[in-house]
């Protein structure tokens, strides 16, 4: 299944497909430069929003879906010089009809590596991010996607749906990272311990959901500014085809 094209007017985009490999690792450069972070604000949602269509069909209000994902991480830290990478992801998620559309979700990546400070520090795996998410609307502005009411929407010369997801703990936590040593090496130690992910973050729809220094954040991780990116892939509990649309 093709991406569509962002620079278009679509009505509707797929947020699953065959292009994990080559779009993960375009976001591996993309994330060299925590300094990259865009500050750019979002604006608030309007009261309607996109819709999760399954094999093409609206999910309406009132009725959910079991779905999951597949993708990868790549989280960075400004401030702190931290970066870690995370090759595998499994995801259980409840869609939510109507519009916008809503989910819950449950997030655990694994296989995660700490590579930046270079071999000095692990991390506990896996990584688990509970958050609750809703479709919005996404415009092109200054090179950043930010979310954008219906009608900025429509107007936009650039847009897409986007996804955002919010922490589901207290203070709007998405996760708790545990950074220790690595054996017979010293991590910094204004890494060592458990500390809370907590905030919100957006992925814009484009053949999965891709995150990245683009896409909006604010997300903070030890009270310093976080960004999560990389791609996943959704596809209904029974392999059903999710879609989003106006």
């Amino acid at each position: 299944m093709g991406a569509p094209r962002l620079q278009e007017s679509h009505d509707c985009a797929p947020i699953g497909g065959s292009h994990m490999s080559s779009r993960a690792l375009r976001w591996v450069s993309v994330l060299l430069s925590a300094a990259a972070i865009s500050g750019v604000a979002t604006a608030v949602a309007s009261a309607e929003g996109p819709v999760w269509l399954v094999n093409g069909v609206e999910l309406e209000a009132g009725k959910t879906l079991n779905a999951v994902g597949k993708g990868t991480l790549f989280f960075s830290v400004a401030g702190l010089s931290l970066r870690i990478e995370c090759a595998k992801l499994v995801e259980k998620m409840v869609l939510k009809g109507g519009g916008p559309g809503t989910d819950e979700e449950t997030l655990q990546y694994k296989e995660c590596v700490v590579t930046e400070p270079v071999n000095k520090c692990i991390v506990k795996e896996p990584i688990v991010i509970e958050a609750n998410t809703t479709l919005v609307y996404m415009k092109r502005v200054a090179g950043s996607w930010v979310i954008a009411t219906k009608a900025e929407w429509e107007a936009a010369a650039e847009k897409a749906f986007g996804d955002k997801f919010v922490g589901k703990g207290v203070a709007s936590r998405l996760s708790v990272l545990t950074i220790e040593n690595k054996p017979g090496q010293t991590c910094p130690a204004t890494l060592v311990g458990e500390n809370p992910l907590k905030g919100a973050y957006t992925g814009v729809v484009n053949g999965g959901l891709e995150f990245s220094t683009l896409t909006p954040s604010e997300a903070l991780f030890a009270g310093k500014p976080a960004i999560p990116a990389g791609l996943i892939e959704y596809e209904g509990e029974a392999g059903q085809k999710l879609e989003v649309s106006k």
